[in-house]
């Protein structure tokens, strides 16, 4: 055997190649005429005339073969093989020649038992409709034929290895889907009778597990999502490393009006939460923030179902481990967003994160100030009251008809947002009420004072008032 590696634009070189082929050609004659009269003489009749039914075809392929100048210098191979020589051609300007022995031709001929054999070489025809032929029937040979498939997919020719790509995706989504149908058929049978074997090699099922645990209803989850999604769960199983463009695809996906079905929803936080699967264990800024602005408007599929209960475990998880401190304010806002849509309590040391930051702008630390109020626990609210010493200016607005112009600071958020929590009257502070918990976020500019003696005033009567209704709060950090 040997290679040769020729430009096309030497004249030289190919002379060369040519010479090497037709001595070739010479060779692998005078060897399986050697072949056949050897085996001829020590053979049964039917086995010599096997034989010589095998030299037939070694001296018809070495025919073939002296001619492949004439194709070389016509550029019309590409990727194919005639007798024991095999051509690939790159960009039209290289290609390889590699020459097998005719002894090696005779040893492929006589052991073609692959059935797939026949129909991958079929699928780089010039024939559109035989290697439209050679598809269908590919697919009908299945999973036998995924080692061939796969070897082509990487072939120089493009239309070869675009359709062998498509049937590696057809055909190992035809063999998952049949595994899944044995996974859930098993999910029928009590716990104690499944058979664990069933869910070797799913994608993505151990993640979903780690994820959510298993349950009946993790189970039907996870069969909803890879129904959906198979092609995605499918390449993240044979290839991981575009996992950022298998998300983007599954963002896509919508049931009308923006909103996700459930089954995605699990599948994108499944994702996003497995930090394993992303570069340095952190996702793109854009990424997450897309994540977040899509699943913000998707509130409905947190509610109490059994489903939703699921997703909310997971969407708790995600606020809660989210790397935000890196973040733009574009990426907090969604993140904000998601968090007091969902109402997600877990989001409160990333929402105290947040209103600490020094760099990030006001007003974001004032939309956190305000969903922490309404998210805190009663143990967790005395966290929030060492901000009332926070006199960053966010923003000012007139008082309706009158000339008096309040001003806020990220301080009067904190102390209106305490106040509402533990039941002080907000008009006992000289700030207009807002009801209740769950009307904290509104303006930010409505809550503030026309000067600070006003403020003042009103820190003094929250510190008198919390001394004595708050008597099992920690020693209050607010100074006046």
């Amino acid at each position: 055997m040997f290679r040769t590696t020729m430009n096309l634009g030497l004249a030289i070189m190919l002379l060369l190649s040519c010479s090497q082929l037709r001595s070739f050609a010479s060779n692998a004659r005078a060897a399986s005429n050697a072949r056949a009269a050897s085996n001829a003489r020590a053979a049964s009749n039917a086995s010599a005339a096997s034989n010589a039914s095998a030299a037939g075809r070694i001296e018809s392929k070495v025919e073939t073969a002296k001619g492949v100048c004439d194709f070389l210098q016509a550029g019309l191979l590409w990727g194919t093989r005639v007798g024991g020589a095999r051509f690939t051609i790159s960009s039209g300007l290289l290609f390889n020649v590699q020459v097998v022995g005719a002894d090696q031709v005779a040893g492929q001929d006589e052991n073609s038992d692959d059935p797939s054999k026949r129909w991958l070489d079929q699928l780089s025809d010039s024939s559109f409709a035989r290697r439209k032929d050679a598809a269908e029937q590919l697919k009908v040979i299945g999973a036998s034929a995924l080692p061939g498939l796969q070897r082509l997919s990487g072939s120089f020719n493009p239309d070869t290895a675009m359709l062998a790509k498509r049937l590696l995706i057809q055909i190992r989504k035809d063999v998952l889907l049949e595994r899944l149908e044995a996974f859930q058929k098993d999910l029928q049978l009590d716990s104690q009778l499944r058979n664990p074997e069933v869910e070797n090699g799913l994608p993505l099922w151990t993640l979903f597990k780690k994820s959510m645990g298993d349950s009946d209803g993790v189970r039907n989850l996870y069969s909803q999502a890879m129904e959906r999604h198979a092609a995605e769960f499918i390449e993240l199983q044979v290839d991981g490393s575009d996992v950022e463009g298998c998300l983007k695809r599954i963002l896509n996906t919508s049931i009308g009006r923006g909103l996700f079905p459930r089954e995605t929803i699990s599948t994108i936080l499944v994702l996003g939460n497995s930090k394993n699967l992303w570069p340095d264990a952190l996702l793109k800024p854009e990424m997450a923030n897309a994540i977040e602005q899509r699943l913000a408007y998707n509130t409905i599929a947190f509610s109490t179902n059994p489903y939703g209960e699921l997703n909310r475990k997971l969407l708790g998880e995600w606020c809660s481990n989210r790397d935000i401190e890196k973040q733009g304010q574009i990426s907090f806002n969604n993140y904000l967003l998601l968090v007091n849509n969902c109402q997600v309590t877990e989001a409160l040391p990333k929402l105290l994160a947040i209103i600490e930051g020094a760099r990030i702008p006001a007003y974001t630390r004032g939309t956190a100030i305000l969903y922490a109020s309404a998210l805190a626990t009663q143990e967790d609210l005395p966290k929030l009251e060492h901000i009332i010493n926070d006199q960053t200016t966010i923003g000012s607005h007139p008082v309706a008809q009158t000339n008096i112009s309040l001003r806020s600071n990220l301080g009067d958020l904190a102390l209106i947002g305490l106040a509402t929590r533990v039941g002080l009257e907000a008009e006992s502070l000289g700030m207009e009420g807002v009801g209740d918990a769950a009307s904290l976020q509104s303006s930010r500019n409505k809550f503030g004072f026309a000067n600070n003696a006003d403020r003042k005033r009103a820190i003094e009567t929250w510190l008198k008032w919390r001394q004595k209704n708050l008597p099992d709060w920690p020693k209050s950090p607010v100074k006046l």
